[in-house]
């Protein structure tokens, strides 16, 4: 019998856990898919995914931890 589990998704901006039901951003980047959560963590690694990757290499949480103030901010990025 085959049982299928749920996977969980890390947004690698703001590490924000999205389960696989949950139909966020996704961006494949040299064979690698990215989960987002929001269009603002998705644009924010989208300009820049060599040096966002660079950072979680170098992060034991699996993002890069960013925040974002309030929405009108990250609308503003």
């Amino acid at each position: 019998m085959l049982f299928r589990t749920k996977r969980a998704h890390l947004d690698p901006i703001c590490g924000m856990r999205l389960s696989s039901e949950q139909n966020g951003l996704t961006y494949t980047y040299i064979g690698q898919e990215y989960h987002f959560c929001s269009q603002a963590c998705y644009d924010l690694f989208r300009r820049s995914p060599e040096y966002y990757i660079a950072l979680l290499a170098h992060d034991d949480r699996g993002h890069c931890g960013i925040r974002f103030p309030s929405e009108s901010v990250a609308q503003a990025i």
